[in-house]
């Protein structure tokens, strides 16, 4: 509520945001600030820059820890397709005539194939969905318009398999003394190279800024721990990774905290 009457003071005092400048106690409150500014459209900059995770590719990346720290849960991998935490361009960028499949289509696919957790319940769920939408597609009794359908689900279906086939072959593997830290660690690169959309200026800040951060922990070299512990080691290297620090620019509203208030 305080933040919503900054903002409307901030309209009503008809001035332009280049004379504007929001200064924040904390910076909860400056991030929440930043998000109902761009929420409303306006030109703004933000002295505290953004956390990593409230980013596409940061999203990304925990959707992936996620998926691996719940024995690569159908569940898991369906809620990041839709809620937008997974793009994955190949799927999306089909080559000439190729069924495009969207992440929410993907989401739908493994839905449908009912896949439920542990590496083999993909191929095992989807190739049973490709063989009964194959069924449909030449199944004289259906209308033209049916089978036309179950074609594409079966194209779409055998996308999103390959897809996740890619996937499954670059998680590691364990044994008795756990996994390769180093080997999730490259995983997860991979994972959010291929998935994380890279559409505003700050997703590309926030993916270079990642990978950066992650390639850091190749120092541990070959150390092998639990799955949880490598997956701990991820989460703790980029828990503090900022992005999008900016200084007050020209025609956009500037909100940082009350110890730099007036700093140009």
């Amino acid at each position: 509520a305080e933040v919503d009457a900054v903002l409307r003071r901030a309209v009503q005092t008809g001035c332009a945001f280049d004379d504007i400048e929001v200064a924040c106690a904390h910076e909860d409150q400056a991030l929440l600030a930043w998000e109902k500014a761009l929420g409303l459209g306006w030109p703004v900059t933000l002295a505290t820059g953004v956390p990593v995770g409230l980013t596409q590719p940061g999203r990304a990346l925990a959707g992936y820890c996620r998926w691996l720290a719940s024995n690569l849960s159908a569940r898991v991998l369906i809620d990041a397709l839709q809620d937008g935490a997974w793009w994955p361009a190949v799927l999306a960028a089909a080559d000439e005539g190729e069924v495009a499949v969207s992440a929410s289509q993907a989401a739908r696919v493994v839905a449908k194939s009912a896949a439920t957790w542990g590496a083999h319940t993909y191929a095992l769920s989807l190739t049973r969905l490709i063989e009964r939408e194959t069924a449909r597609a030449a199944d004289l009794d259906l209308e033209a318009a049916t089978r036309e359908r179950a074609g594409e689900q079966r194209e779409r279906a055998r996308r999103v398999l390959a897809w996740i086939d890619d996937l499954l072959r670059a998680v590691p593997g364990a044994d008795a003394d756990g996994v390769a830290i180093a080997d999730v660690v490259e995983a997860a690169r991979r994972a959010v190279a291929s998935m994380a959309s890279h559409v505003s200026a700050l997703d590309r800040l926030a993916a270079a800024a990642l990978d950066a951060s992650l390639a850091e922990l190749k120092g541990l070299g070959r150390r092998r721990a639990p799955l949880e512990t490598a997956l701990r080691f991820i989460e703790e290297q980029v828990a503090r990774v900022r992005v999008g620090r900016d200084r007050p620019r020209a025609g956009h509203l500037h909100i940082g905290l009350l110890r730099d208030a007036g700093v140009d």
